[in-house]
């Protein structure tokens, strides 16, 4: 069952919805390729895109916590939180690359499903929409200064 994208998963209108938008496109496809065309390869293109895709994305959203003023102990656990799923992607590549036969594929796919299906969801509400006050308020902030910048340089 594919994840379908809601306004009120929306962070910033910008470059975390954006990465968002495409990890569950990525959760989506794998869903998809799974059913349409069997397990293995769909399984090791999720794997890798999704390992990939996050790092970029948590490197990304991590800079614009501290940018907005999110307080640091919530950084640091957002981070733990990052940490956790690149640990638990590599333990899926792991069990991927060492699968012998149908029944620890089957595993692997399961558990690559609850993790993508799962762990996005319960990431996105518990750990990103708390950032959207913040990042309002850093946007709001910096508007003034960016035209002030846009203005001088234009008389310079």
């Amino acid at each position: 069952m594919a994840i379908r994208w809601r306004g009120k998963l929306s962070i910033d209108g910008g470059p975390l919805d954006a990465d968002h938008r495409h990890l569950l496109a990525i959760v989506n496809r794998f869903d998809a390729d799974c059913a349409a065309e069997g397990n293995r390869p769909a399984l090791q293109r999720a794997l890798s895109d999704l390992r990939q895709f996050a790092r970029r994305h948590f490197v990304r959203e991590e800079r614009l916590m501290r940018e907005a003023g999110y307080p640091p102990e919530r950084v640091r656990e957002h981070e733990n939180a990052h940490r956790t799923l690149i640990a638990r992607l590599g333990t899926l590549v792991r069990h991927y690359e060492t699968s012998a036969g149908d029944d620890d594929l089957a595993e692997v796919v399961w558990e690559t499903a609850d993790l993508l299906k799962h762990w996005l969801a319960d990431h996105l509400v518990r750990f990103d929409l708390p950032l959207k006050p913040y990042l309002k308020r850093s946007a709001r902030l910096s508007a003034p200064r960016a035209t002030a910048a846009r203005f001088w340089a234009a008389r310079a």
